[in-house]
């Protein structure tokens, strides 16, 4: 059986708030079970095996959302990952009109289709429900007269491909319940392979080689990491692995380049690598920048280097004076920006 959870989400105003939520409900639901896939803000598929297990499961997540988020959830248990989201979004009116088991509490709302159910449901569900259709195609069947799942089902495709082309095939698919109930699971990480040709002996154009990579696909999907791990095998098979925790998101090419190094320097090999890889993981999304009024082509490597500056100074001050010394004594420019962009500072 699987679930589909939708926890109200109106609160949420920006993407830092979406991913905080995501990331406490990912640990909210590994307490009940491994397999899940995050669908939205708010929203997760749960693999709950056996029906009568997954019962027992969803309604002890269901009594723990409210008091632990204070948000009602739409709960869809069905037989697929295809049904149980299309019941959780049908509205009440449907929901009686289908007799599905439906419980509605101050906490939300509870919708079960049991497996011996499905045959009989599933071809009186509305179109509208159709979720990993596209709309366009929803909305195209619906003006040619089509309500319901078992319409679809009933004509051939060849006949559907008239009016819908090479989409006809998917909907009669859908239609049918063939749907993958396979769940994605989230990345956990970006990995790097270091190249270095035979007989160098210097590795150190390879890390930087290596970690500006690894810095460009942070940057592309706007991501930053908290742990940095550099990690392979010698010639003789032996495994070595060291790894750097960072305070915040880091996807600096310099900074990245530079702690790699200091890595490599740690583990102190006497054998030659046979294999080096290099881990980005803790990947969250990184905090927006304003952008820069000046064209000049050496302002990133002067970030970089204040970057270097300000991570070797952290070594030997705390963070409480570091804080103290960037608010003291602001200049005219930095004054006139914070009047007229307040968010910023």
């Amino acid at each position: 059986m699987f679930a589909f959870i939708i926890l109200d989400n109106d609160a949420i105003l920006d993407h830092y708030q979406a991913h905080g939520l995501e990331k406490s409900l990912k640990l909210f639901y590994n307490r009940f079970t491994p397999d899940f896939e995050a669908y939205g803000p708010g929203e997760f598929f749960l693999d709950l095996g056996k029906e009568t297990a997954a019962r027992q499961i969803i309604y002890q997540i269901w009594e723990e959302l409210v008091p632990v988020y204070g948000r009602k959830a739409v709960i869809g248990l069905g037989p697929s990952k295809l049904l149980c989201r299309a019941i959780a979004l049908l509205d009440l009116k449907d929901l009686r009109f289908l007799n599905l088991i439906v419980e509605e509490r101050p906490q939300g709302l509870l919708i079960i289709l049991p497996v011996e159910w499905e045959t009989k449901v599933r071809p009186r569900l509305p179109l509208e429900v159709l979720w990993p259709l596209d709309l366009k195609i929803r909305r195209q069947l619906l003006k040619l007269g089509f309500k319901t799942w078992g319409e679809i089902e009933a004509i051939s495709p060849e006949q559907l491909k008239v009016q819908l082309g090479n989409d006809a095939y998917l909907t009669w698919e859908l239609a049918k319940g063939q749907f993958s109930g396979s769940l994605q699971r989230p990345e956990e990480g970006i990995r790097v392979n270091i190249v270095w040709e035979e007989g160098m002996s210097n590795l150190g154009p390879a890390l930087d080689q290596g970690a500006k990579q690894l810095a460009m696909t942070l940057e592309a999907q706007w991501l930053g990491c908290r742990e940095l791990t550099l990690e392979g095998t010698t010639g003789a098979g032996r495994l070595f692995w060291r790894k750097r925790l960072f305070l915040k998101p880091c996807s600096s090419a310099g900074v990245l380049q530079g702690e790699t190094r200091r890595l490599w320097h740690k583990l102190k090999l006497k054998d030659d690598p046979g294999e080096l890889l290099l881990k980005a993981e803790g990947l969250e999304p990184m905090s927006m920048r304003q952008l820069s009024l000046f064209n000049e082509s050496d302002i990133p490597a002067k970030e970089e280097q204040l970057q270097r500056l300000l991570n070797r100074l952290r070594k030997d001050y705390p963070a409480s004076v570091l804080d103290r010394a960037v608010r003291w004594n602001r200049s005219r420019r930095e004054q006139m920006l914070a009047f007229y962009d307040p968010w910023r500072f």
